[in-house]
């Protein structure tokens, strides 16, 4: 069994599924189970997850059109580095970092200048990526998916971005920390639909009578329930990271 399909099982039988006649099909607990998804990824923090991606890029073409996964797009970069010889953006220089590292800090235990020198190497090939366009402008459009990086290239190559991209529906639920409160949040929305049915009528006829419904009921218990589960995400209570500071 998926994972969903665990939780479908689950949410019957926290409704009294087995005992009592739960009138939910299988299309309500998936409807509700989205809900609680879409409400995660729209206000909970650990709904992405950090990544580099690598995208072929094609002379004279600009806009690229990235997976509905990605959310954000952070920064571009060319590849400078991280290879060994020649690249297809120039000569890197990581075999001169590991002979340099080599020859004049792992070599000298006295002399702390070779740390000086490195740090200023490092500094000046950073210098030098951000003044020869290592790092793209782009314009990130969330409508569509589309990157549009503000270059023509004259040959192809590759770039790597720095995204944000939305973890599996089964990756969230398996969270130690967020899946509760989705599974929580999800059984509010199975109740909160199976109240609205039954509140549609509220007895039903039978010979001694007739039998009163509880549609109304669990339609205030599942209100409230996510109303405390959406102030649970103000305090954090789903592990995600809270604001930092703003200055100014």
């Amino acid at each position: 069994m998926s994972v969903k399909d665990d939780l479908i099982s689950e949410i019957e039988l926290r409704l009294g599924g087995g005992m009592v006649d739960v009138e939910l099909d299988s299309a309500h607990y998936e409807l509700a189970i989205n809900k609680a998804l879409r409400k995660y990824r729209q206000r909970g923090g650990r709904s992405v997850i950090e990544k580099f991606l690598k995208l072929n890029i094609y002379m004279e073409q600009q806009e690229y059109q990235l997976p509905l996964q990605v959310v954000n797009v952070r920064d571009v970069f060319l590849r400078h580095t991280g290879s060994m010889g020649i690249s297809s953006t120039g000569v890197d220089f990581e075999p001169f970092n590991t002979m340099y590292l080599s020859n004049m800090l792992m070599q000298s235990n006295t002399n702390f200048s070779g740390l000086l020198n490195y740090e200023l190497y490092a500094d000046r090939r950073e210098l030098l990526a951000r003044m020869f366009g290592a790092y793209c402008t782009f314009t990130w459009n969330l409508a569509d998916h589309k990157l549009m990086i503000h270059r023509k290239f004259r040959a192809d190559d590759e770039i790597y971005i720095w995204a944000f991209v939305e973890k599996a529906d089964d990756d969230l639920l398996n969270d130690v920390y967020c899946g509760p409160w989705i599974k929580d949040y999800a059984m509010a929305q199975a109740k909160f639909i199976l109240g609205e049915a039954r509140s549609k009528f509220s007895t039903i006829a039978g010979p001694q009578g007739g039998t009163s419904l509880n549609g109304d009921n669990l339609k205030s218990e599942a209100a409230a329930d996510m109303e405390k589960l959406e102030e649970d995400l103000k305090l954090y209570a789903d592990g995600s990271d809270p604001l930092g500071f703003i200055i100014g």
